[in-house]
């Protein structure tokens, strides 16, 4: 059973797919149960497994690993990201242990807008609840969207979940600020908002080289894109223009023909900053933060330049330098690693907002925790497409999916 393309009856599986690994390993009991379920998605998609799916319940994008271990991944496990240690992480709740249901998939088909469909069909969340219920569960945690009709599967499962005492805790949904976008919205589920936290966060990255200008001879932390090709071993190399507008945001008035485009973030997603970019002819792409932590930016497409982030202070720095006359600088593949000071308490601007549409009489979200920048797990065997990062064990997440 669990072969690859196949699925058992109850949605069982023994670890036999084509792509799991040989090596053996300890079991310390922290999983101690996992289900898949996709017979209601493959009736309508080809699940994706040539590309990298798992007829299993093994994770193949990230988002289940990093969901489960932060709700009880064991205390004082030291995490790594590109090969640097940055610390330990533990669970919201270390001693107890997790039963996995897989119900999301990935699919072959290619929508209009090039992107492949995914998603987690009602039919087979439904059943995965009602399974889990029947296994014991005491929390479940449901860190997928809902319909704001009252009436779906996904809503009767978690009420008869609620009557079986089963705490269930669900994300408010990543469409904010706009008011009335909060999802998850039955009484009887725990809707949770996600704001940010007091504290540390590492960052890791690598170093992005001043040549020429009022700043040469510097080194600045960057992070590099995701939706950007590689950095080459050898550098890359190029002289900065400013991006007119500074966001780029919409097309751009300036010439910026074999140039690095300087960029600053905001407003618009990081795929319209660089296609905008290349279509003025840029390179590559540099942008710097607003008031936020530099990050990998990510998307749907993946663009043939390079691109890294860097902190506020040196893009504006840059910014000064370019004005005065010619800056040149090179992306560079040498490790380099920061702290970055988060402050709580905040609602992150992701974060879905009430009004309840359904219903004023029922305030939603009903509470909120921390989902801004959240290390936890990562599966490090992902699916091929852009954003996804293989050979990493930990990660850096946002999204009510963390906060719930």
């Amino acid at each position: 059973e669990g072969s690859v393309g196949e699925y058992s009856e109850n949605g069982v599986v023994v670890y036999n797919d084509e792509t799991a690994p040989v090596d053996t390993f300890e079991c310390n009991n922290k999983l101690i149960g996992a289900r898949y379920y996709g017979e209601t998605f493959s009736s309508v998609y080809e699940i994706q497994f040539p590309l990298g799916e798992f007829a299993s319940p093994r994770d193949a994008d990230g988002h289940g690993s990093h969901t489960a271990s932060t709700a009880a991944g064991n205390e004082g496990v030291t995490a790594t990201l590109q090969g640097v240690e940055v610390g330990a992480v533990s669970g919201i709740a270390p001693r107890a242990r997790i039963a996995a249901y897989k119900v999301c998939w990935n699919s072959l088909y290619v929508s209009p807008n090039g992107v492949n469909e995914r998603g987690c069909f009602f039919g087979d969340s439904m059943a995965a609840i009602d399974q889990a219920v029947v296994d014991g569960v005491d929390v479940l945690n449901y860190s997928i969207g809902n319909s704001n009709l009252i009436n779906s599967p996904v809503y009767n499962a978690a009420l008869r979940a609620a009557d079986a005492g089963v705490f269930f805790s669900a994300s408010a949904g990543n469409s904010g600020p706009t008011a009335g976008t909060t999802g998850n919205i039955a009484p009887w589920i725990t809707t949770v908002a996600a704001s940010t936290y007091d504290g540390e966060s590492a960052l890791v990255g690598t170093t992005l080289e001043i040549n020429s200008g009022t700043l040469a001879g510097q080194e600045m932390f960057s992070v590099s894109s995701d939706i950007g090709t590689d950095i080459p071993e050898e550098g890359f190399s190029g002289e900065l223009g400013l991006a007119d507008p500074l966001l780029a945001c919409e097309p751009l008035s300036t010439n910026l023909t074999d140039q690095i485009a300087l960029i600053e973030r905001g407003v618009c997603p990081f795929v319209d900053k660089f296609e905008n970019a290349i279509a003025a002819g840029a390179k590559g792409v540099v942008v710097f933060t607003d008031d936020r932590t530099p990050i990998a930016m990510g998307g749907d497409v993946t663009f043939n330049i390079p691109g890294v982030m860097i902190e506020r202070a040196n893009g504006l720095a840059l910014v000064d330098s370019v004005n005065s006359g010619e800056t040149s600088v090179t992306m560079t593949t040498s490790p380099a690693a920061t702290t970055a000071i988060e402050v709580g308490n905040i609602m992150a601007g992701f974060s879905s907002r009430g009004p309840n549409p359904q219903s004023g009489d029922i305030l939603k979200p009903d509470i909120t925790a921390p989902g801004v920048r959240i290390l936890a797990a990562t599966s490090e065997n992902q699916l091929d497409i852009p954003g996804n990062v293989d050979g990493e064990s930990y990660a850096y997440l946002q999204g009510t999916s963390m906060s719930s």
